[in-house]
């Protein structure tokens, strides 16, 4: 299956990139819709990324959820990475959250707090 991500922050669209390429997609990125209509009519995508369906929007971080559609349809997705994100981000005194950008596609905002204390560096 191969998938067009069209995202303008360079490190969401490497992180989701990255997490697909995981499952065994195949995915190239863009950061415009002009360049998207470019891609999309000069290949042949299963996909279209360019943000949540709204209902999804508020069930994104809960195991096994999938959107409908091109992702959700996909046999062998468990519907798990936000929901390890998420878990991972209160794991260390943070939180993730999702919303649709008005000028569209998707954010995916993970927060966390940085230990910044000194340590005494381990002895050899």
């Amino acid at each position: 299956m191969r998938i067009l991500i069209v995202e303008d922050s360079a490190k969401m669209a490497g992180l989701l990139k990255k997490g697909l390429e995981r499952e065994g997609y195949a995915v190239d990125v863009v950061g415009s819709g002009q360049d998207a209509v470019w891609m999309a009519t000069e290949n042949d995508y299963d996909a279209i990324m360019l943000g949540f369906p709204e209902a999804f929007v508020s069930e994104a971080f809960k195991p096994f959820t999938r959107p409908t559609g091109c992702l959700g349809a996909r046999p062998g997705s468990a519907g798990l990475g936000l929901a390890v994100v998420s878990t991972i981000a209160r794991a260390h005194g943070g939180r993730a959250w999702a919303e649709n950008r008005p000028a569209g596609g998707a954010r995916v905002t993970v927060e966390m707090t940085a230990d910044v204390t000194e340590r005494e560096a381990p002895r050899p």
